[in-house]
C-alpha cells in the first residue's frame, strides 16, 4: 500500500489544499484510504455501526419521486442523496444473490428476506420451506418471491462504495453484466464500467430498466487506477471478514 517516492515530487493531497513535502525521502500511501481502525476518533466500528450505502434506479412510484428529490430514470443514492443521472462509471467490487418476499399488494414492503438466497434470515430454506420460491410471472406480475442479483460497487471519483440490486425485469441485465465479469478473467475492480438506464414500455406503463457495459473510450476498455484498484480490494476483504456488511435492512431496490 506504500512506496518511497523522492520528497521534492512528493504531494499531500486533503480536501482543501496540495502542499508540497521538503526532505529527501518520504513515505506516502499510494492510496487514501486506511484501515477504519486507524481512524483517530472514531473508535472500534462493526458491521452493526454501518448502513451499506444503496442505489437505486427510480420507477414512476418511488418514493423518491414522489417528494421531488429525484427524478424518473435515474441512478439515486438513498443514504447521501445524491443522483447520478441516467448514465454513470463505475468499478464493481463483489457480488451475492438475495430473495425477498413481498407482500400481496406488492408495494415494495419484504416481509421475509434471504441474504444468500438459499436460507431466510429466519432460518427457513428458502427451496424447500418457502411456497413461493417459483421465479414465475403470473399476468405480468413478478413473484412474490423475488430473486435479486447484487453488487457492491464503487462509483467513480467516490471512496466508500454502495450496493445496487437486480431483479424482477432486470434480472436478464445481471446475467449479462455477470458473463462481461466472467469473460474479464480477473478481478472484478480492474476495469471499469457504465450503468445507464433504459426506458421500456410495456403493458403498465412506462419503466426503466439498468444495462451495463464495459466502459470504452477511444475503442478501448478503460482499466481502473492503481488507487481505485487498491480501495475496492481492501472493501473487498472488509465484506469478506465482516467488517462491513454487504446486506442491510432496505428493501434491495
Amino acid at each position: 500500500m506504500y512506496e518511497n517516492v523522492p520528497a521534492q515530487s512528493a504531494i499531500v493531497n486533503n480536501e482543501e489544499t496540495q502542499e508540497k513535502v521538503d526532505g529527501n525521502l518520504i513515505v506516502v500511501p499510494t492510496s487514501s484510504i486506511i484501515s477504519q481502525n486507524e481512524v483517530r476518533g472514531l473508535g472500534q466500528l462493526n458491521r452493526d455501526d454501518l448502513t451499506m450505502q444503496r442505489i437505486k434506479l427510480l420507477q414512476a412510484m418511488s418514493n423518491e419521486v414522489s417528494s421531488g428529490g429525484g427524478n424518473v430514470g435515474e441512478f439515486y443514492n438513498t443514504l447521501s442523496g445524491v443522483s447520478y443521472g441516467t448514465k454513470f462509471i463505475f468499478t464493481p467490487i463483489t457480488r451475492w444473490k438475495s430473495r425477498t418476499l413481498f407482500n400481496e399488494s406488492r408495494d415494495d414492503q419484504p416481509i421475509c428476506r434471504s441474504s444468500d438466497g438459499f436460507r431466510s434470515l429466519d432460518g427457513h430454506l428458502c427451496e424447500v420451506d418457502c411456497p413461493y420460491n417459483a421465479n414465475l410471472w403470473v399476468d405480468g406480475d413478478p413473484p412474490r418471491c423475488a430473486e435479486a442479483q447484487n453488487y457492491l460497487i464503487l462509483p467513480d471519483g467516490e471512496q466508500f462504495p454502495a450496493s445496487i440490486s437486480f431483479m424482477r425485469s432486470a434480472i436478464k441485465s445481471a446475467k449479462n453484466f455477470n458473463v462481461l465479469l466472467l469473460a474479464a478473467k480477473c478481478d472484478l475492480w480492474i476495469w471499469k464500467y457504465e450503468l445507464t438506464s433504459v426506458k421500456q414500455n410495456g403493458t403498465k406503463g412506462t419503466y426503466f430498466l439498468p444495462k451495463v457495459m464495459k466502459h470504452i473510450v477511444d475503442g478501448k476498455p478503460v482499466a481502473t487506477s492503481e488507487e481505485t484498484q487498491q480501495i475496492a480490494e481492501q472493501f473487498f476483504h472488509w465484506t469478506k471478514t465482516g467488517q462491513i456488511s454487504e446486506y442491510d435492512e432496505d428493501p434491495p431496490f
